[in-house]
């Protein structure tokens, strides 16, 4: 079959540049185990995780065997979504500038802020979902979320953690929420002492409060209004916590994570020229991206929602 010629070009460059500026404050493309794929169709194993806590006696003596486990699972199926963002900028624009790469560049990072921002968006709404983590997950109201007078904030995500099958090594929170908590008063009187209750502590000091090894803090904001109707803005990540071991070394076939990111075409950015428009014609620039997230252990998350008000 003769390869088809494509109507864009791949542009390595502008991709690089795109890659190498990352908004700081969405934490997405971080907060999931990634794994590749071949094909935009895959299946992963979902595994009943009571089958690794039981065991045999494996003493075997001098001429014994050792015991061989086959584990059971669950074939699941599903599919990459296909994800873009395009901007443009006319031909003649760009031969009035000397700078033309810092003026592609911009427009491609303007179209990769509003291509990342929707995909924090939709990881969000998956990990906010009670629905998704099979009972592991409570939500708190404001007789008894952290901001009541005996709330013990510590005590309560370690009651949370405990119930998972494996111990929390991450703590996904808006950036609401970690101000929030830096100035909980109990966490700020085991910083400063007991005499002190008002003040700001650092994030490592949560990690060392809430025993886990990363807080991943979501800055990103919404509009949640239509457009043309007054300014709504609210934080992606809300007023929920999510608890999640994730396993860096895990993939599709083997190992435990919360969840993963499945890859099949990383972030790239393609370019096309249009000659209708305008004296000169118009460049496009799309940003594209191939992946879907999906939680493949529930027992290795934990949600609570509004945690504060």
């Amino acid at each position: 079959m003769p390869q088809i010629e494509l109507p864009y070009i791949a542009d390595s460059a502008l991709t690089g540049l795109a890659i190498a500026y990352t908004p700081s404050e969405l934490i997405a493309d971080e907060s999931l185990t990634k794994s590749y794929v071949d094909s935009p169709e895959f299946k992963y194993r979902y595994y009943d995780k009571g089958q690794f806590l039981t065991t045999a006696d494996t003493e075997i003596g001098e001429y014994g065997e050792p015991d061989e486990t086959e584990y059971k699972y669950t074939e699941k199926h599903n599919g990459t979504g296909i994800y873009a963002h395009m901007t443009k900028l006319s031909v003649r624009h760009l031969e009035m500038t000397t700078q033309e790469k810092d003026k592609e560049a911009k427009r491609v990072m303007f179209s990769k802020n509003h291509l990342k921002l929707a995909g924090e968006v939709r990881l969000a709404q998956m990990l906010r979902d009670a629905n998704n983590y099979e009972g592991n997950a409570v939500t708190l109201n404001s007789s008894n979320d952290f901001n009541t007078a005996n709330a013990t904030p510590i005590r309560f995500v370690q009651e949370c953690a405990d119930k998972m099958f494996k111990k929390p090594n991450t703590m996904i929170i808006s950036r609401a929420g970690a101000s929030f908590l830096r100035s909980c008063p109990s966490v700020v009187q085991m910083y400063k002492g007991n005499a002190i209750q008002d003040g700001l502590v650092p994030v490592e000091f949560l990690k060392e409060c809430f025993d886990v090894e990363n807080i991943l803090i979501g800055g990103g904001r919404i509009n949640t209004n239509k457009r043309g109707q007054t300014l709504a803005l609210s934080y992606v990540w809300g007023n929920d916590m999510i608890l999640a071991y994730i396993d860096p070394s895990a993939d599709l076939d083997c190992g435990v994570t919360f969840g993963q990111r499945v890859v099949y075409k990383d972030y790239n950015v393609q370019t096309f020229l249009d000659a209708k428009p305008g004296a000169a014609g118009v460049k496009y620039y799309k940003s594209v991206e191939e992946y879907k997230d999906v939680i493949t252990c529930p027992d290795c998350g934990y949600l609570i929602k509004r945690f504060f008000a």
